[in-house]
């Protein structure tokens, strides 16, 4: 798919993900940007961003902790995260 569309995109939504166990069934959730299952060289690679001039928007699904202080420490830690992982292509 990203190989058909790449000529025509002009941003990019980037948000990693995961599967999980979740009792008999599974949970598809996110992750921070490059552990999760999202092959964001291969995209970057073929939408060319820097070159094209294309934004890249982050964004995550993190999910809920055990508390609110613990959901925005971690989703502070994941914000940390997804924006230097492009960075460091």
């Amino acid at each position: 798919m990203i190989d058909a569309i790449a000529p025509c995109v002009l941003n990019m939504h980037i948000e990693d993900f995961a599967f999980g166990r979740r009792g008999v069934g599974f949970t598809c959730s996110g992750a921070p940007l490059g552990e999760g299952l999202l092959d964001y060289d291969y995209m970057a690679r073929k939408l060319r961003p820097r070159e094209r001039n294309i934004n890249q928007i982050l964004e995550h699904r993190l999910p809920w902790q055990d508390s609110e202080e613990e959901t925005i420490r971690l989703e502070n830690q994941w914000t940390r995260q997804d924006l230097d992982f492009p960075r460091s292509k």
